[in-house]
Order: C-alpha cells, then structure tokens, then sequence
C-alpha cells in the first residue's frame, strides 16, 4: 500500500498544480504577528503560513492551544500533501462543511483517513492524538514495522502508527509512559507534528548485504546464507500468500545463516532488512531455490 500512495501522491500532486487558477498573491503572515505563538511552535508555524496550509484564526491568534477540529486537521494534512485542489469521489460522509469537502474527499479516497460512522466523518469533534498518529503516519508513508513504542495508554487499533511516528521522531509522547491517546491535538501541536513529518526521511544504514543464497533441505526447510557488513542482526521476508514467513539471524564473522520453513507457493523472492525494519537487500531467484541470488548494494 505505501508504494502505491507514493505513486498516487506523486500523481496527485502534479493532478492540482495543473487544475490550479491564477489567484491574487496574498503575502503570508509569520508566527511573530500572532500573540500566541511562542518560541516552540514558531518554526512550526512559519512553516505552515509559508506553505499557504492555514492563516490562524479570525481573532488574530494562531490558536496554538485550541483543539484541532477533525475536519480543519483534513484540511490541512491535504494541503501539505499538495491535494486541496484535486476531485476525488464524494466521501459519503454528511456532516463534512463545504471549506473541507475536498479534502476529505480525496484523503478518503486515499485511505487516510476514515469516518466516525459509515456517513460521520465527526468534522466538529476533536482530533485525537491517537487518530493524529494514524493519519500522520499513512499520509507521509511512515514505516509501520519498525521497532516498539514505550507507551501503556495506546490500543491496539493505533499502536503500529503510535509505533510510526514515535520512531520516526515525531512525538515522544506526553511522558515515558503515556502517550496521551485520547487526548485532544492543539493547533500547536499538529503544526509541529505536521513539520516533522515533511521533514522525515528513510534513512539508508551504510549497510552491504551480499551473496544471498538459498538451498532446500531435506525436511521441507530452506537454509538461506549472505554476507552482511555494518549490520549485528538480520531479518529475512519470504513471500506466503497473505503473511510473510519471518525469520531473523545475527552476523557472526560477516555472515549470516538462517533455516526457516518453505513457502507453500516455494521461494520466488526474499528481502534482508536490518532491526529497524530498513531494507537492505531484495533478490528474485525465479522460482529456482538454489540459484545463487546476484550480488545487492546499498546506494548511499
């Protein structure tokens, strides 16, 4: 799915600049002319006013501590995202006011975000900073298996995007523990959340996984060997229908061997990622298990 949202943003993008109309060219406000701003959301919000996502509030204030309203949050990940101008299907949802009908159009569309009900999208209640996490966490395509959260308030229903966005440096939660899951998104907040999101990059580990091979045993198990440098410990995918076979092994000497189960459709393909969940190799071996698989190197 995350490629595909990639591809669809990409497309999306391009989609409104086209349909766009000549506008008058207002000059953008900055976190200095708003009263309420303080140093830690003004980089936040001068980034915001310089993207044209949101002008604060009629009173004059930003209204950093207020409550994001669900449909004013659309509004502005949609813009972020560059998709305020582009038509999507009609999202269904009737409580949506007609200032946020194409966002949630189209952030519907995309499945990033969801309503309340099957014809809600509860524009007017606050944005939890549980559903911040989740709709933060798709639109900028957020890994979702990467390592574990600290916090004890989260469900199960948003932990891997808790997991998302507390990886990936976004939030550290509202204390070692508590993450706040229900608790209400400020402005403040989801600007600065918002930020940290454009800003967030794959990093690729100075990592090379090499000589990848796989060769059938006796008691329907494969033995997959490789080389690895600059990593402790590997995880290897292999494709099973609708779960993956998952196996990990550390690099001892530059080398690494892990004996897993054969996939009921055989082995047609494998990928190597390091602790964090970063892809470090992928090989097609064609259906032939014991073909050695050609050498992958990171580019840096």
């Amino acid at each position: 799915m995350a490629y595909q949202l990639r591809s669809y943003r990409k497309f999306l993008a391009v989609a409104a600049t086209a349909a766009m109309v000549a506008t008058a060219v207002v000059p953008a406000a900055s976190a200095a002319s708003f009263p309420d701003v303080s140093d830690r959301y003004k980089e936040a919000v001068d980034y915001l006013e310089a993207e044209e996502i949101t002008n604060g509030l009629a009173d004059g204030t930003f209204g950093t501590y207020s409550q994001i309203k669900r449909a004013d949050a659309a509004v502005w990940v949609a813009k972020a995202l560059g998709f305020e101008n582009f038509g999507a299907p009609d999202s269904g949802l009737r409580d949506v006011p007609e200032r946020a009908t194409k966002a949630v159009n189209v952030l519907k569309d995309l499945g990033i975000i969801n309503g309340k009900t099957a014809d809600t999208f509860g524009s007017h209640d606050s944005l939890t900073r549980a559903e911040m996490a989740k709709i933060i966490a798709i639109a900028y395509d957020l890994p979702l298996d990467g390592g574990a959260h600290p916090f004890t308030d989260v469900s199960a229903t948003f932990t891997d995007y808790v997991k998302a966005i507390y990886n990936a440096g976004i939030t550290n939660g509202k204390s070692e523990t508590a993450f706040g899951a229900n608790d209400p998104t400020t402005r403040g907040e989801f600007a600065i959340f918002i930020k940290k999101a454009e800003e967030f990059k794959v990093v690729v580990p100075d990592v090379l996984v090499s000589d990848v091979a796989g060769v059938l045993n006796d008691n329907h198990t494969v033995t997959i060997t490789g080389k690895a440098e600059g990593v402790e410990k590997v995880v290897v995918k292999l494709p099973n229908g609708d779960k993956s076979i998952v196996a990990d092994a550390a690099v001892v000497n530059g080398a690494f061997t892990i004996t897993t189960e054969i996939p009921a459709a055989g082995i047609h393909e494998m990928a190597v990622y390091d602790e964090k969940g970063n892809l470090l190799y992928e090989g097609v071996a064609d259906k032939v298990v014991d073909a050695k698989i050609e050498i992958a190197e990171i580019k840096r």
